[in-house]
């Protein structure tokens, strides 16, 4: 699944939350896990979520210069 073990992981896991965290509180906009600091995103039918903290979703987002969420 290419998902890093948390023995690999630098951070703490406070430090990798903190990093995934929205400002209401959510991992990843709860749509994703967060893993060593960076959200992975999950794959949803039709669409898929995109952004660091995986805020945009394809149908949803406004696209710039074609691509979705600049």
């Amino acid at each position: 699944s290419g998902s890093r073990s948390a023995s690999s992981c630098r951070l703490s896991r406070a430090e990798s939350e903190r990093r995934c965290r929205v400002p209401g509180g959510k991992l990843c906009s709860g749509r994703g896990q967060c893993d060593c600091g960076v959200c992975i995103c999950q794959v949803t039918e039709p669409g898929k979520y995109y952004g660091p903290l995986c805020e945009c979703h394809e149908w949803v987002c406004e696209t710039y210069d074609g691509e979705t969420c600049a």
